[in-house]
């Protein structure tokens, strides 16, 4: 039907023509049990133009020949797909405001991206905090040596507290609405929890001037709940019209797009990327775009649905909980918990039920009439 002119040549064509499916996983329950299924969602047919060139580039900047890495690094594969979705080009100002190791900003800075990045540990900031092998000679490590190592445009660093960016401590009116992109994987107490500045208990206290440049100041338990809808809200404050907030936000399979995301007035949510972790949860990379200004009015209904999350009443507000209880040991026999097994996940459960059985057979012979 497509009328190709000239013979077929499988080796050397003058042109390859590639063929795409697009499938959308499916979570059915049928008695109790979870059954996991593909629906084909779209085909695209086009012809191929040039090859990226992207499997060099992976292998360069593989988290095992970095200098600094952290126990908590991004993988660097999902750092660029991330970075990829929130278009980064040449000249796009960037924000991760929970930078850690900056695995995210080397992805955004080979891109082209002019970096920026902040986190609440100065310790991390300061390479106190590397990951992996130990060296005989131990010498100070930087996060800085990444972006040097691959020829990179050196991020600004700031430590700085996510609980406050948007209160205008840290951006005055003039420097909001600055960023292109917002990129970023939070902490969701799984590997690392969250922090923010402060004491549980209010605490007056001085620090002196010889003392100030090292001072790590008191910090207590920041909530996911807080930590997600402080993000959204610095997202509607720094981005500019049009900017991308591009996050990793982990769930149980029950999830829901419409219900369980956490929302803000001045942000639309564009595209979201699932990845499977285990048999009981997953990730996804959620795609926000900036549609509308701050005002008094996008403010106060932010703040009405904030008090819903924090009250339970909706389902971003129940997504850490049913989270926890999907990872627990109760969930394992809990037929209420949806999971999921690849298949070569059950190629192997398959693979050990027959040879449990061929070895059974082999201890038990069948008895012989004489």
């Amino acid at each position: 039907g497509l009328k190709f002119a000239g013979p077929v040549k499988l080796k050397k064509p003058d042109a390859a023509m590639n063929i795409m499916f697009d499938y959308d996983p499916e979570i059915n329950s049928i008695d109790g049990s979870s059954v996991s299924t593909t629906k084909c969602s779209r085909c695209y047919l086009g012809r191929l133009i040039c090859n990226g060139g992207m499997r060099i580039e992976m292998n360069k900047y593989d988290l095992k020949r970095r200098a600094y890495i952290g126990p908590t690094s991004l993988d660097h594969q999902l750092a660029f797909i991330m970075a990829n979705l929130a278009k980064i080009d040449s000249g796009s100002i960037v924000l991760d405001p929970f930078v850690g190791t900056a695995s995210i900003l080397v992805a955004a800075s080979h891109l082209g991206g002019t970096c920026f990045g902040t986190d609440i540990d100065i310790r991390v900031l300061r390479g106190w905090m590397h990951a992996g092998k130990k060296e005989s000679a131990p010498r100070k490590k930087s996060i800085f040596e990444n972006f040097e190592t691959y020829g990179l445009m050196r991020p600004e660093l700031v430590r700085l507290d996510n609980h406050l960016l948007a209160e205008g401590r840290h951006f005055s009116s003039s420097t909001s609405e600055f960023f292109d992109a917002i990129i970023t994987d939070p902490p969701y107490s799984i590997r690392a929890g969250a922090k923010k500045s402060g004491k549980g208990k209010d605490l007056d206290y001085g620090i002196s001037d010889e003392k100030r440049k090292d001072h790590i100041p008191s910090m207590q338990k920041y909530e996911v709940e807080e930590v997600m809808l402080d993000l959204l809200h610095n997202a509607a404050t720094c981005l500019r019209i049009g900017g991308i907030l591009s996050y990793l936000i982990p769930a149980p399979y029950d999830f829901s797009e419409e219900n369980d995301l956490p929302r803000h007035p001045c942000l639309e949510v564009k595209l979201k990327c699932t990845q499977a972790l285990s048999s009981r949860h997953s990730r996804h990379v959620v795609v926000m775009q900036k549609t509308r200004h701050r005002s008094r009015e996008t403010d106060k209904i932010f703040k009405e649905y904030k008090e819903t999350v924090f009250a339970g009443k909706n389902g971003f507000g129940t997504l850490t909980g049913r989270l926890e209880h999907a990872l627990s040991l109760a969930a394992i026999g809990d037929a209420g918990v949806v999971k999921r097994q690849s298949k070569s996940a059950l190629r192997r459960v398959e693979s050990s039920k027959r040879k449990k059985e061929q070895r059974q057979a082999e201890i038990s012979p069948p008895s012989q009439n004489i």
